[in-house]
């Protein structure tokens, strides 16, 4: 299940998301590492088919338009701020970037 993200709050940028009751292990991490956020949402089967919502990292919840929530599991502090830099090979230059013009 994919939707696109709509700006809140808590979100400062557009972004895809996957959502899924469960992943593998291996999976979760690359698509974090590819700058996808992968919510792990036990209420997953109960969200339509292409039903937009709006995704608070904050609040660790989806809103649908009509004003459902669903509750995901948090994703890291660390895991995310990669997440919002693009992924890890983003990250890391932006880390090594940093040192650089320190």
């Amino acid at each position: 299940m994919c939707a696109s993200t709509t700006p809140g709050n808590a979100s400062r940028f557009f972004a895809s998301y996957t959502v899924f009751a469960s992943f593998a292990g291996l999976f979760y991490r690359n698509a974090l590492n590819l700058g996808l956020p992968a919510l792990v949402c036990p209420q997953a089967k109960q969200i339509l088919d292409r039903e937009e919502l709006r995704v608070d990292f904050d609040q660790a919840m989806l809103v649908s338009k009509a004003g459902k929530t669903y509750a995901f599991e948090p994703i890291p502090p660390h895991l995310l701020e990669m997440v919002r830099d693009g992924g890890l090979l983003a990250h890391l230059e932006k880390r090594l970037k940093c040192r650089t013009t320190s």
